[in-house]
């Protein structure tokens, strides 16, 4: 019995020696509590309590992002250089204005007969001339900013709203354009401008003498009879005088006049000399037909005194 009590015991003091690190191990986290701003209460931790679980904070709410949009930076005015040019009339009814010098490009505007227009050179057939108000040039509307000015170097101008379409110069970088027409591709179309060029057929344009260098204010006028040289501004009865002088109707009729009398005379001495020709023509045929009657004379004569040779020579053989 006393053996039994003493394996009991050492039994229950091994137990406790194995149980108890474990237990030592094992401790329960401190319990978590949150303070709010208003009350301002230290936390209250209690060891004996059972683990609690951490608070999830959710926000549905995602975070605001501020957009910013850049405005379009503004750019300088551009001036245009000083240039050279000369003034011409176009002598026919409608003259096309193409956007490269072969009429197998695009036209992209037109001139009306009697029609000023400026002309900067000439290349062999072609003129590379100031095209019309009335212009079908194109460039990418991301290139205008909000004043109307080109904020990009070098802009392309084409025939079309498409870069399929032909080039026709370029656009200068704070140059001010008037917008026409938009497309919800993002081309625009802008009047014509004086700083663009195009080409024309020279077989229908007339030059006048140079005009003087164009100054920048000039650069937006309205329309060529509108320049102002260095003598003054040029108005519309102007222009039509000049066309009026250039053309010099009077002297025109006079020399038609004398081409005319001219023709008539040596219509009349052709149709003499035909007559003369006529005449030696004549003659000629009768005194042939005269030759031709003689010699006819002659054969039949001759005929005659063959037979009557031939008739003795038969006589005689008799």
């Amino acid at each position: 019995m006393k053996q039994l009590l003493l394996l009991f015991c050492c039994f229950s003091l091994f137990a406790e020696t194995v149980t108890k690190p474990s237990e030592e191990l094992i401790k329960p986290e401190p319990s978590v509590q949150i303070i709010s701003e208003d009350t301002q209460e230290a936390p209250v931790t209690n060891d004996n309590a059972p683990v609690a679980a951490k608070p999830v904070i959710q926000n549905d709410a995602p975070p605001k992002v501020e957009k910013t949009i850049k405005p379009k930076a503004s750019v300088e005015e551009y001036i245009m250089p000083e240039m050279d040019l000369m003034e011409g009339i176009i002598t026919s009814s409608r003259l096309n204005v193409r956007a490269r010098p072969a009429v197998r490009y695009e036209v992209v505007g037109i001139f009306n007969r009697d029609e000023v227009i400026l002309v900067e050179e000439k290349r062999d057939k072609w003129m590379f001339v100031v095209p019309p108000k009335k212009t079908n040039a194109w460039i990418p509307g991301r290139s205008i900013n909000s004043e109307g000015r080109i904020i990009s170097d070098k802009v392309k101008i084409h025939a079309g709203p498409g870069v399929e379409y032909t080039k026709f110069g370029s656009a200068p970088k704070g140059a001010k354009v008037t917008i026409v027409q938009r497309r919800d591709s993002g081309w625009v179309k802008i009047q014509g401008e004086r700083w663009m060029r195009a080409w024309v057929s020279a077989d229908f344009v007339k030059l006048k003498e140079a005009l003087p260098r164009i100054n920048a204010e000039e650069s937006n006028a309205k329309n060529t009879s509108d320049i102002e040289h260095a003598e003054g501004k040029i108005i519309k009865e102007d222009v039509k005088a000049a066309i009026t002088d250039s053309h010099d109707y009077e002297a025109r009729i006079a020399a038609l006049k004398e081409a005319e009398s001219k023709l008539a005379a040596d219509r009349l001495a052709q149709q003499q000399e035909l007559e003369k020709l006529a005449s030696k023509l004549n003659k000629l045929k009768n005194e042939n037909s005269e030759k031709t009657e003689s010699l006819n004379d002659l054969e039949k004569a001759l005929a005659r005194q063959h037979e009557t040779i031939r008739r003795k020579d038969e006589k005689i053989n008799e």
